[in-house]
């Protein structure tokens, strides 16, 4: 009785290290229909956002003033939209930005489903002439 105790124990060792093995990494999953590339201020005053789209369909750029709670949606506008035939890169345009800092999301509609990217805060930097009367 002692000795397949014994046994028994010296198997349940042997197993136990095993079962902490790591698994062979996971294949990457499957891209996002929508992100945010560059965001730049323009000289007229406008605010150019690169987008870069992997699937066709209407993509938006959606903009508010930072405030409070630059995560929430709630008060997002959308600023511009473009209907994107192929996937590829596209420039969106905020034509009257409503403060020198913004939060910018973009955001593709698809077969009925809105896919949307973490939101990217845009502060404009004041220049000299910005000072100069």
């Amino acid at each position: 009785m002692r000795r397949k105790l014994l046994w028994l124990a010296l198997a349940f060792l042997l197993v136990l290290p095993a079962c902490g093995r790591k698994l062979p990494p996971e294949p990457p999953g499957p891209q996002a229909p929508v992100t945010l590339g560059s965001i730049r201020a323009l000289k007229d005053g406008r605010t150019a956002v690169r987008v870069r789209v992997a699937a066709p369909g209407e993509v938006l750029l959606l903009g508010k003033a930072r405030g409070l709670c630059p995560n929430c949606t709630d008060d997002l506008k959308t600023k511009d939209s473009v209907t994107a035939e192929t996937a590829g890169t596209l420039t969106l345009y905020d034509k009257a930005p409503e403060d020198p800092s913004m939060v910018y999301r973009a955001a593709v509609r698809v077969n009925g489903a809105v896919y949307m990217t973490e939101a990217q805060i845009f502060t404009q930097q004041a220049t000299l002439e910005d000072f100069e009367e």
